[in-house]
């Protein structure tokens, strides 16, 4: 059939008709006099009414847009709703350009859900964005597929974070870039009243506010503290003051524990050394299993409690080189979810996280030491 009118419908698509097929389906409801047509040759998307002699039509089953109370919008000649398709694409180019923002400062998202793959996801939020740049129907589906995807895929990454015994501020960020997902979801349906589709939009900057409130770490909030290493010493090595008869076993082992793990109070150490099962521990494997611990007691800090952490890990994130800082993060992250390290490994983070932490203030270490020794003690407790 040789190419004649190009309509687009109200899903968006486009037909080639000829004149005949033109009426044809004007009579059948198919397409209506505010149809977008393009007449042959011309590059220029117009009402039907405007191309066509419609003197004398009559459409069956045909609704005139002024008695469809129930209806919102109308396709015009960008196309039917596009407008959500553009809206869309400005929230996901911004979307993209926090996340980068994090990749380029990572010290400025919460602890406990570092280290977050920021790249891919400014990536993944670029691409999207250019697919719905033009308003064209397929990018529209393509992102809601993987919105869909994103928003399901939270649930079993939710479900770890519980069976770690992580509580409080991560799930809301789960919960809220759920919440954001669904949004997107739902906003770039095929066809959405107005009044749908705001609510929808409101959905979407509720759940991007809540990812802002719960996981942004604000600038200021934990200085930087420089920390260098310490040169190669040439003194000889310092000798652990003979401990009396009277101390309990392992009284020197916590003891070394404390000064080589400063996170760790006296109590702490002790309380870890004896559910070893030799009463003694080195400090590097202390430092590995107390974060194993205190990724399982973290359901006993409050809220408050919990940012106060993930606050005072974001200054010591912050001390270090960002090799050493993505090197610590990826350990920690591994500790708390007891997966396998290797010795050397304990020892190089152990002595890293012991410079960081003798670099804060006095008061802030103790403060430290003291949520740490909470969630530690409720890691042992739990089953």
């Amino acid at each position: 059939m040789a190419k004649g009118f190009r309509v687009r419908l109200d899903d968006g698509s486009e037909m080639d008709l000829d004149s005949d097929m033109v009426r044809s389906w004007y009579d059948q409801g198919l397409i209506h006099d505010r149809t977008p047509m393009r007449a042959p040759g011309s590059k220029n998307w117009k009402r039907m009414d405007e191309v066509v002699e419609m003197r004398g039509w009559k459409q069956s089953g045909r609704v005139s847009v002024e008695d469809e109370g129930d209806v919102d919008e109308v396709a015009g000649p960008a196309g039917p709703q596009q407008w959500r398709s553009y809206v869309a694409s400005v929230l996901l180019f911004a979307a993209a350009g926090g996340a980068a923002y994090l990749w380029f400062f990572p010290d400025r998202w919460t602890p406990l859900l570092a280290p977050a793959p920021w790249r891919e996801i400014a990536l993944g939020a670029l691409v999207l964005a250019l697919s719905l740049v033009r308003g064209w129907s397929i990018g529209r589906i393509f992102t809601r597929i993987v919105m869909l995807v994103a928003a399901f895929a939270l649930f079993p990454l939710a479900g770890l974070l519980i069976a770690q015994g992580v509580r409080g501020l991560p799930l809301l960020v789960l919960l809220s870039a759920w919440i954001l997902a669904s949004g997107f979801f739902a906003f770039l349906g095929t066809v959405v009243a107005t009044a749908n589709a705001v609510l929808y939009l409101v959905t979407i900057l509720l759940g991007a506010v809540g990812i802002f409130y719960f996981g942004y770490v604000p600038p200021g909030t934990a200085p930087p503290v420089v920390v260098q290493a310490a040169p190669p010493s040439t003194a000889p090595p310092q000798t652990l003051p003979a401990v009396p008869p009277s101390a309990p076993p392992g009284a020197a082992t916590s003891g070394a524990a404390t000064q080589e793990v400063p996170l760790l109070t006296p109590h702490a150490a002790e309380l870890l050394m004896s559910r070893s099962a030799a009463q003694v521990l080195e400090p590097p494997e202390a430092f590995r299993r107390s974060y194993g611990l205190v990724g399982r007691g973290l359901y006993a800090l409050s809220p408050s409690e919990s940012k106060e952490m993930g606050q005072l890990h974001t200054a010591i994130y912050a001390s270090l080189p960002v090799a050493q800082r993505d090197r610590l993060g990826d350990y920690i992250d591994r500790a708390r979810s007891r997966y396998a390290t290797t010795p050397e490994e304990d020892r190089q983070m152990s002595q890293l996280m012991k410079s960081a932490v003798l670099g804060l203030p006095a008061e802030r270490r103790a403060r430290l030491q003291s949520l740490f020794e909470k969630a530690l003690t409720a890691g042992l407790d739990k089953p």
